[in-house]
């Protein structure tokens, strides 16, 4: 019982298992024996099927039946690029882009061509973090901004008030640095809007200055969420 097998991981728990250049998917579990079959068992009525026994957080092999099919390298490479893809939008505000490109860049020219679109994997980093958002709010009353968006990633206070103005309410995001760029700056550029708003509110109201002295940029230094009932 030497020969170990990886786990290709799953984001949703669906674990799948590379036996031999084999993806298996898990049939069922007793004790601390797993039984797992191929992939393709529906599809192309692939009788392969495996057995592992779980030890220190290892998959043993203990019993292979062998697939009427070659195994494909290629496409177990792929699902595990897809899991680094999917872990990786889960743990980091990374943009995609990014993400795609630090997962893909070190994969070699013959398992490319079995990699999802661009577009596809970006359709993917999108479903995983709406995944991990919470429920959207149906009324203004059901509005908690969790404590990990009260703050920057310094730690600082950046939902500063969040008040009501008789049946209005009006969250503030802004940060004592930017009080003091907008207080320094030679003039404000300020915009609603209200695409990029939850539908409950009315708008996003936000005010731009520029930062910086010789080579000075236009950012954005404080939000307002307001709704109008």
């Amino acid at each position: 019982m030497d020969e170990v097998c990886e786990i290709v991981p799953s984001q949703k728990g669906n674990n799948k298992i590379n036996v031999r250049g084999y993806l298996m998917i898990k049939e069922r579990i007793r004790g601390d024996k797993y039984y797992w079959c191929c992939k393709k068992k529906r599809l192309e009525s692939c009788r392969g099927h495996a057995i592992t026994t779980f030890l220190d957080g290892l998959h043993y092999l203990n019993n292979f039946v062998d697939h009427h099919h070659s195994p494909q390298a290629s496409k177990v490479k792929v699902a595990k690029t897809i899991a680094q893809i999917k872990q990786q939008a889960c743990e980091t505000r990374d943009k995609p882009a990014q993400i795609i490109q630090n997962n893909t860049v070190s994969m070699s020219q013959d398992d490319h061509p079995y990699m999802p679109t661009v577009n596809a994997l970006r359709t993917v980093i999108k479903r995983v973090r709406k995944a991990e958002r919470p429920p959207q709010p149906q009324n203004i009353g059901e509005v908690d901004v969790p404590n990990l968006l009260r703050l920057t990633l310094t730690g600082d206070p950046f939902l500063v008030k969040d008040f009501m103005i008789g049946a209005n309410r009006i969250l503030l995001f802004i940060t004592k640095t930017n009080i003091q760029r907008l207080s320094q700056a030679p003039y404000w550029l300020m915009d609603g809007t209200f695409k990029t708003i939850l539908t409950i509110f009315c708008q996003l109201y936000a005010i731009h200055a520029p930062v910086g002295s010789a080579n000075s940029r236009i950012l954005p230094l404080s939000s307002l969420c307001i709704n109008d009932e």
